[in-house]
């Protein structure tokens, strides 16, 4: 072998401990990054859901109201209906 390869796995071999400390290090801060970029990820999705379902939620509140409103419609004409007829009856009773 050349000296320089071997002067160099000398060294590698005196700084292992070294050279797997930093690699640790990289990884970590690899890690690390990409953790923050998924997690940055989830956060916009999670904020889009968000939006999504509040969305629907006021869009069913407004059928709940429209629906509500509908029922209490219909009963208001039952009602009335009721009450004309029965006015209705009063008055063909008078006039016979």
């Amino acid at each position: 072998m050349c000296k320089p390869v071997k002067d160099w796995l000398n060294v590698l071999r005196e700084y292992t401990k070294e050279v797997i400390t930093f690699g640790g290090f990289v990884l970590c801060i690899f890690v690390y990054l990409d953790f923050k970029a998924l997690n940055q990820q989830m956060l916009i999705h999670i904020g889009h859901t968000n939006e999504i379902l509040r969305s629907l939620s006021l869009d069913m509140n407004v059928l709940k109201a429209w629906h509500a409103n509908e029922e209490t419609r219909i009963k208001n004409l039952e009602h009335w209906k009721a009450e004309s007829e029965a006015r209705s009856a009063e008055r063909d009773k008078k006039l016979k």
